[in-house]
């Protein structure tokens, strides 16, 4: 049920759009404000509409037929929209966060409002953690269209009787119908709007009138028309400062979204979303059989931050059930809510990897996949665990297999390592070599790598790893000398002994709200030195990962 009287119609253009469409339905389904959803499909051969019926909410209105381009498609759905408000979400496009219809309902919840719209985002078709552009509207005012200015139409939302009154879109006008319905609304008619001052929608780069520049040219002589047709006459140098007000925007890609404990993080900042949303499907109809999949966290009064692991675990359809040790005996645990099954196992706090341990004797398939993670993470693209468990699946020599991991202003977190020599042991401990490193520490990190497709790595972060159950306990398991720190270096030490690969997975990408307690408090970094000391005398020194694989 909406908290908000306001109704809103969500209408999606697709063609041919079965690689990215199911980004763009969960990221409505997820909506706390429930939208009505209209699909309105070109006629495409590719498998979009079976993807928008398998991934479309429940009594969403989806119509396929041949069209006469986008906005010909967008006209069709204003025809059956019924929401008191009506906007736009393309198949390429997404919400990055669940409250966003929400906000939307709660502006027009205002008489004298009859229009909003926020801010944009583009990222990079093939790598959605690519950040193109950032589009920041600013606050209406008529008069900015003088001077170039419109707002991102992605982002724009108007009552549908606004629609009704002065019609929909343009077809003559070509990839400039969208500024002409602006200047309509806002600028001739003079239609209340108001500004959103955050990100609305995430866009995928590859728009018609931004192919190249032949496309750009052409789409401003279509602006200058998008004026004559309305009767009304641009400065001198508004059509020149339209495109030009566009530079900025490429200025301003280290502005982000950001998850919070009441945002959906998006899907997906730092993957392949484009390709792999279309393998997931593929492996649907194809029925290749994945691995299934479990979750085993373990929590210290951290019953908030779990709550948001299962909101981010809400759309991967491979899990079977979230597994949760519990070292802080909360009883708050008992109210958790989820679509998949939820099983609390209270024990005494004997370290996490001891916690880790106990969680996956509750894995009954010998065979299948666990996520073993810290509660205080959040999957950004789950979909990625579809191509992650193929991997898994195809790759038998692959014992472990962790994702790139992002802090809470998605910036990257180097997750992956190189087996500590004396140097690099002292030198990561130095905050200003941290923020400009030498290149041993990069080869350390692996920041040389750079690449999107699997490769081994000596060791990796525990706050997140995927792990084969069939390991555990016969071959690997987490020394439980080890209470807080190094456990994951052990664990990846005892995989490459076995000859098995430890492996990260940069499609795949995770938040992680990271505490970083060993450099605050005195006992947590005593805990660290105590964990090292342990691991040196367990190995006899700092191994090496050659010296791993050749050990009888």
């Amino acid at each position: 049920m909406n908290p908000s009287p306001v109704t809103i119609s969500v209408i999606t253009v697709a063609l041919n759009a079965a690689a990215t469409i199911r980004d763009c339905l969960e990221s409505v389904n997820r909506q706390t404000h429930s939208p009505e959803h209209i699909i309105v499909d070109g006629g495409s051969v590719d498998g979009t509409v079976q993807a928008a019926r398998a991934y479309a909410a429940q009594g969403a209105v989806i119509l396929s037929e041949p069209d006469r381009g986008i906005y010909d498609a967008m006209n069709k759905g204003l025809a059956l929209a019924k929401g008191d408000a009506v906007g736009t979400l393309n198949a390429d496009d997404l919400y990055p966060h669940r409250d966003v219809l929400a906000k939307v309902a709660s502006v027009f919840e205002d008489p004298d409002v009859d229009s909003c719209y926020g801010d944009l985002v583009y990222v990079d078709r093939a790598n959605l953690s690519r950040v193109i552009r950032h589009w920041k509207a600013s606050p209406f005012d008529r008069r900015l269209f003088y001077r170039g200015w419109m707002p991102p139409h992605p982002t724009f939302f108007v009552r549908r009787a606004v629609c009704e009154q002065y019609g929909g879109y343009r077809l003559t006008l070509g990839s400039a119908a969208d500024y002409e319905l602006m200047l309509r609304y806002l600028l001739k008619n003079a239609v209340r709007a108001q500004y959103i001052p955050e990100v609305l929608v995430i866009m995928r780069t590859g728009g018609v009138s931004k192919m190249n520049l032949r496309n750009r040219l052409r789409a401003n002589r279509k602006d200058r028309m998008a004026w004559t047709v309305n009767g009304l006459r641009p400065r001198p140098w508004t059509l020149i400062a339209k495109p030009l007000t566009k530079a900025g925007q490429f200025f301003k890609t280290s502005v982000q979204w950001q998850p919070d404990a009441n945002r959906e993080p998006p899907s997906p900042v730092g993957g392949n979303g484009s390709v792999l949303a279309g393998k997931d499907y593929a492996y649907l109809l194809s029925g290749e059989k994945l691995p299934a999949l479990y979750t085993v966290t373990v929590n210290f009064h951290s019953e908030r931050q779990v709550q948001r692991l299962i909101d981010s675990l809400a759309s991967v359809r491979s899990l079977k059930k979230l597994i949760i040790v519990d070292h802080s005996s909360s009883e708050a645990l008992d109210s958790l809510r989820a679509s998949f099954p939820i099983q609390v196992i209270r024990q005494l706090n004997r370290g996490y990897g001891a916690g880790l341990n106990r969680g996956l004797k509750e894995i009954p398939e010998a065979d299948s996949v666990a996520l073993l993670c810290n509660p205080d993470i959040t999957i950004v693209n789950p979909e990625a665990i579809t191509d992650l468990l193929a991997h898994l699946r195809d790759h038998p020599e692959a014992g472990c297999l962790a994702p790139a991991l992002v802090n809470s202003d998605l910036k990257p977190i180097p997750s992956w390592r190189k087996f500590y020599t004396l140097q690099t042991l002292l030198a990561s401990r130095v905050p200003w070599w941290r923020e400009r490193p030498p290149r041993f520490l990069t080869d350390h990190f692996y920041m040389h790598e750079g690449r999107e497709s699997p490769f081994d790595v000596d060791w990796v972060s525990g706050s997140a790893m995927f792990v084969r159950t069939s390991l555990f306990p016969a071959r690997v398991s987490f020394d439980e000398n080890f209470f807080l720190y190094f456990e994951d270096v052990d664990l990846c030490t005892q995989m490459w002994l076995e000859g098995l690969a430890v492996r990260c997975f940069p499609k795949l990408v995770c938040c992680h709200y990271e505490q970083k307690q060993s450099h605050r408090e005195l006992r947590f970094f005593v805990q660290h030195v105590s964990s090292l000391l342990k691991y040196i005398v367990k190995y006899w020194g700092l191994p090496r990962r050659e010296s791993l694989l050749a050990a009888p």
